[in-house]
Formats: C-alpha cells, structure tokens, sequence
C-alpha cells in the first residue's frame, strides 16, 4: 500500500482482518487469512489514513484496542466507514464537526446505549449517510435523534433502517407509547432516500399475524399527501400490509424513485396491484424503478407494461 501505484487508493476492505478480544489469537478461520495482530492491525489503520479513501470498511475488528486519537483521526478524514462493532463511539462523536470530511457511518448491529442523547442527535445528523440497522438505541436517544433528525439545520441525506423482525432493536422502539410515532415520521420525512425494512421478507412468516407498525403508516399517511424532502424510498411489502393499499400506492408514487420487492411465497397482493394502476397513471412522479416481482405473473401484462412504459 506504500507503493505509488496505490497513492490513489480509494476504497479499502479491512473487516474481519483483527482478531477480537474474545476470539482465539491466530485462528484460522475457513475461508479468510489469518487474522492480523494488533501492531500490525494499527499500523495498517494508519497507513490508510494517508490515502484519499472514499471508503474505509473497519466492521468486526478490535477496534477498541487500538489508540484512540489515531482511530479517530483515520475515521474523520475518510468519507464513508463502515463500524459494525462493539466499539465505543464517544470519543468519536465528540470530535465529529461540521468540517470533518466524514459523511457517512454504517453502524449496522452497534450498541450506542452508552452515549448521551444529545451528542448522539447533534453528532448523527452532521453526517449525510447512516446505517442504523440493527442498533441498540435508548428511548430517550431515538427521541433526541429524529427530533434533530426534523430540524432544518439536519445534514441527513440516506438512512437505512432495519434488516428484519428477529434481529431489529427499531422494532420495539417503534411500538413503545412512550415515544410519539410523528415525531419519528417528522424525522423521516426530512431525508431524501429512505431504506426501511423492519420486516424483510427472508425473515416472515406468512402464518404470522400481519405486522402493526404505526410509525410506517403515519408515514405513507403523511407521504400521500406530499411534501417532505423524501425522494427514494427501498422497501419490502411485508412492511405495509396494514396500510390501505390506496394510500401505499398514493404514497410510492410522490417518489422519484421506488425498489420495491415482493414476498415470492404469496400472491400478488392488492398492494402491489394497487401500485402497479398508480404507476401506470400521468400522475406518478416515479422516474426510476427497480422491482423484484416474483408474483409478476398475477398481473395483467397490459398493466405492468404500462408501468414500465411510465417510468424512464
């Protein structure tokens, strides 16, 4: 990586290279190289933060034995890092500014119940990208975070919440009565591409009663009707089975663009024929689309045809 052919490096994957604490020193694990010892581990991490990286994937490493200050510094010089990990981020955030060269975090499966509410709300919403799939936030941290989330000062572009049912912290949070849902929606609505998938289709049972999640009806409630700074929106429709499927439809198509996939164990639902009629309309403003359908062949082909033709 010294080398002068790769001064210009962009992008570095260095997840799983650091064994854990709790893992085996060594351990060869099948498939993957030999995990890195600690010196070796840090001196690469500096290393990469004297290349112009676009991206820095750090996830599952022993990144809280390595020195704070350097890891820190590496981090807020790159633009996106990805730190699925149990590490700490307080000192992070606290040195996070409005011109740190950071803009996107994935924190994919973090524990960030330790940090203040404060920092975490006002730290977050600095940066443009965040994965918070997974994470374990407070009552009182989700509420400062989507509060600042609202605010116009909120440099929030990208947010991805949830990977699934059994593994979503999101999901309690969202159906606790302690927090208000339009709060959440406010926050929400205020970014401009959405990835929300409490319930992803992998991890459904179709034998399950249908999921009530009122924060994502408010939200296509208050998406129908327009308004907001939300552009793109990636989801599954195992998420708004208990919406009406005129609103889903009317919500979907405010967007600029729609990924949208099917649960390819059950039928064509009223939702997605709903939506289909409404992206087949002059009134979608859906110009980008991706579908996975696996339930296509229940529709009507003029109808789908029409849909695709709509869209550019």
């Amino acid at each position: 990586l010294q080398l002068p052919r790769f001064s210009q490096l962009q992008r570095i994957n260095l997840s799983r290279v650091c064994a854990l604490p709790q893992t085996s020193e060594g351990r060869r694990v099948p498939g993957q190289p030999s995990p890195l010892t600690l010196p070796e581990f840090s001196s690469l991490v500096v290393l990469a933060g004297t290349l112009p990286l676009l991206h820095l994937e750090l996830s599952h490493n022993a990144l809280e034995l390595l020195e704070p200050d350097i890891l820190t510094r590496v981090i807020l010089n790159t633009r996106e890092v990805g730190l699925k990990s149990d590490l700490n981020l307080l000192h992070l955030l606290s040195h996070l500014t409005p011109q740190s060269p950071l803009q996107g975090l994935d924190l994919m499966g973090s524990d960030l119940t330790s940090l203040p509410p404060s920092l975490l709300a006002t730290s977050l919403t600095l940066l443009k990208k965040l994965d918070l799939s997974s994470v374990r936030l407070t009552l009182p941290q989700t509420a400062a975070l989507f509060k600042a989330m609202a605010e116009p000062s909120s440099r929030l572009e990208t947010l991805e919440l949830g990977i699934g049912l059994l593994t979503n912290r999101f999901e309690e949070i969202f159906l606790a009565e302690d927090i208000d849902p339009q709060l959440i929606v406010q926050g929400l609505m205020n970014v401009t591409h959405l990835s929300y998938n409490l319930y992803a289709i992998e991890e459904y049972n179709a034998a399950q009663e249908d999921p009530q999640d009122p924060v994502f009806k408010l939200l296509l409630e208050q998406m129908a009707l327009g308004g907001g700074r939300l552009q793109r929106v990636e989801i599954d429709e195992n998420n708004f089975h208990h919406v009406d499927a005129k609103t889903v439809a009317a919500a979907l198509t405010q967007l600029t663009e729609l990924e949208l996939r099917s649960n390819p164990r059950m039928p064509m639902s009223s939702h997605l024929l709903e939506v289909l009629r409404c992206l087949a309309s002059p009134q979608s403003r859906v110009r980008r689309l991706r579908v996975e359908l696996a339930s296509l062949a229940w529709a009507n082909p003029g109808l789908v045809a029409r849909a695709v033709a709509n869209v550019k």
